[in-house]
């Protein structure tokens, strides 16, 4: 399966990436649905399918990342849009986009036999029932951890079921080890909460993923153990967990 990711030249303040999807939907002539289904006007929040589509930020720059049929809707819809105009409008505002970056990389989704450490940045675990479970465990961490345990596997069934249905829902499960964040998002005026986490889970995703609520956004983005560090400026010797420093 391809992962294609295009970054733009430009820098954007997170809270404009709607603004920055409907840009890219008007560049594309609104030509095919999947530059625009998740998630939709009527479920801003996200859907529970997985979007194959998603506009986030990479060092604060503006970037698309399209995956599998979303990948080659990139290369043929977008990229020769891209080449014919110099320039994106965003809000009224012109953004040069000559000097785009484009990567592309191979992956497989694999259900190994033993669980392997994933970090998750910045995730929107929680729907409003969960979050006022959440807030009822104040003070007890397990309860916590079980409760985003599942979240997380529920999150994880769906990419599997969508991208790999081979594999049995029942097969994949996700532990919480350790929160590191636990951070307020303002998003499209509605009040949520993001978590920083270090799982686990058998079911094996690559870099740039993402996982939970808003995902469309580059919320929930998954990273290895390496980058998770890097990311958060842990230090290996004081605060990265014992598992981490065994697998990564």
């Amino acid at each position: 399966m391809q992962q294609l990711t295009l970054t733009l030249p430009f820098r954007l303040p997170r809270h404009q990436l709607p603004a920055f999807r409907s840009a890219i939907i008007e560049l594309t002539q609104r030509a095919e649905a999947l530059f625009h289904n998740h998630p939709t006007d009527t479920a801003p929040h996200g859907s529970w399918d997985y979007p194959l589509i998603r506009y986030t930020l990479i060092r604060g720059h503006a970037a698309v990342t399209g995956i599998g049929t979303g990948a080659e809707l990139l290369t043929s819809c977008l990229l020769p849009q891209l080449l014919k105009n110099s320039s994106l409008t965003i809000r009224g505002i012109n953004y040069a986009t000559t000097g785009f970056r484009l990567s592309n990389r191979s992956f497989q989704l694999e259900l190994s036999d033993e669980p392997f450490p994933l970090g998750v940045h910045r995730w929107v675990a929680l729907n409003k029932e969960n979050y006022q479970k959440w807030k009822g465990l104040d003070g007890q961490e397990a309860a916590r951890k079980e409760l985003l345990g599942n979240a997380l596997t529920g999150h994880l069934r769906v990419i599997a079921n969508q991208l790999t249905p081979e594999y049995a829902s029942s097969d994949i499960t996700a532990n919480i080890l350790r929160v590191d964040q636990v951070k307020k998002i303002r998003w499209q005026k509605a009040d949520l909460i993001g978590f920083t986490v270090i799982a686990e889970s058998r079911l094996r995703l690559p870099d740039g993923m993402g996982v939970g609520r808003l995902v469309a956004y580059g919320y929930g983005e998954t990273m290895s153990p390496r980058i998770y560090k890097s990311a958060l400026g842990i230090r290996k010797s004081k605060n990265c967990s014992p598992i981490m420093e065994k697998r990564s």
